[in-house]
């Protein structure tokens, strides 16, 4: 056994120490669980897209986009990051996470209409879904 077949394992370990805390300290800021349960989906569909993203950069067609699929790649990442970011608690800082949170979600929906690539027949298509270890990448 190498050192890397042991990164999963303690991963796996990591995560299932964290979780029951980090679960436990969201309550106590905000004691609803339907408020917990909105914000689990929405880190869960933030992975997915993420996934995405970095599953279809490398298939971007320059020639349909007008940018290149690393351009893509990293402009949708950064939007992505400005979305899912936590930002400071004053009063200025939710200003300041309100517009960079709007900003980012945006541009990621922009980038995502934006993406094409050309299929294996040569026609236009949309992002490829088929990747099957999309949160792998992440």
């Amino acid at each position: 056994m190498t050192y890397v077949e042991m990164v999963f394992p303690f991963f796996l370990f990591a995560e299932g120490m964290s979780l029951p805390l980090s679960v436990a300290q969201r309550l106590k800021r905000n004691p609803s669980l339907s408020s917990l349960l909105a914000h689990v989906m929405v880190h869960i569909l933030g992975l997915i897209v993420l996934g995405e993203i970095l599953a279809n950069a490398e298939k971007a067609d320059h020639a349909r986009m007008g940018m290149s699929g690393s351009t893509w790649g990293l402009l949708a990442l950064i939007c992505a990051a400005l979305y899912l970011s936590v930002y400071g608690e004053s009063k200025r800082a939710k200003t300041y996470s309100r517009v960079l949170r709007t900003v980012g979600l945006a541009g990621v929906i922009l980038l995502l209409v934006v993406f094409r690539r050309t299929s294996t027949n040569g026609h236009v298509a949309r992002l490829d879904f088929s990747y099957p270890e999309i949160l792998g990448l992440i």
